[in-house]
């Protein structure tokens, strides 16, 4: 059942976002966009994604300030984003890195804070400009990561697992997502087409916070840094993947 709209004609999930900007003293965006925001939200929901299948949203391209733009949409009041050497926000187009030392860390352990379900996706839409860099991702002994090119030119996936890959990728703008079948293999898309399939066996999560940009890895280091723009990312179950491109597109296209 869809969320009702609140008494000022917003969605409520949406409504929330804006009462966190307003406590915390952000600048929100202007109206105009909060009316596509909102759009955004009730669109995802009328594609079949409840809000209860994301830990992690992030719409991070906004007219509001840099601090909206790390506000977790699917849970305002945790996991906000916090900057790792200060990535330069661009007004509607997000964070951009410098491909050696930023980063965005969402404090989200998959690990603890999603567990051992393997009904599970990740990814994010972003404005690459054909260098290294990880969409959304860190890694310990197991892997939890959508690196969209490392030093070597691959793209590296991995969800639920230990192993990792796919070879040499087109770095297509956009939206890029992983997902973990029934199976235990990761599956790979961008703008909503199947780029490849991995095997990776449903073996467990990274006990290290994911970060946008770069790869956290544990003892706090990082690495597969990025200098393209991150607009949004996400973390939650198998059907935000697969059913979020025709509402984010329409969103990024619209601001």
């Amino acid at each position: 059942m869809a969320t009702p709209p609140t008494p000022g004609g917003f969605d409520s999930d949406y409504q929330a976002v804006l009462d966190y900007a307003t406590t915390q003293g952000y600048t929100k965006p202007s109206v105009a966009q909060q009316t596509i925001q909102n759009q955004l939200v009730v669109d995802m929901k009328a594609a079949g994604i409840a809000w209860s299948d994301l830990s992690l949203f992030y719409v991070m391209a906004t007219d509001g300030s840099s601090e909206y733009a790390g506000i977790n949409w699917a849970d305002p009041n945790n996991f906000e984003l916090t900057q790792v050497g200060s990535p330069t926000f661009i007004t509607d187009e997000g964070f951009q890195g410098n491909g050696s030392s930023m980063a965005l860390n969402t404090g989200f352990t998959p690990s603890t804070d999603w567990g051992t379900s393997t009904d599970v996706s990740m990814g994010g839409w972003a404005d690459l400009d054909n260098a290294t860099g990880t969409i959304i991702g860190s890694f310990d002994t197991e892997r939890t990561h959508l690196i969209h090119k490392w030093t070597d030119g691959n793209t590296y996936v991995s969800l639920g697992g230990n192993a990792s890959g796919t070879g040499v990728e087109t770095q297509t703008d956009g939206l890029w997502t992983v997902e973990n079948n029934s199976s235990g293999d990761n599956i790979l898309k961008v703008n909503n087409s199947t780029i490849d399939t991995v095997g990776v066996g449903a073996t467990g999560f990274s006990t290290v916070p994911l970060s946008i940009i770069a790869r956290r890895r544990g003892g706090g280091a990082y690495d597969g840094w990025g200098s393209s723009k991150y607009q949004m990312a996400f973390y939650g179950t198998r059907n935000v993947a697969q059913n979020i491109y025709s509402s984010i597109n329409t969103y990024m296209t619209s601001i």
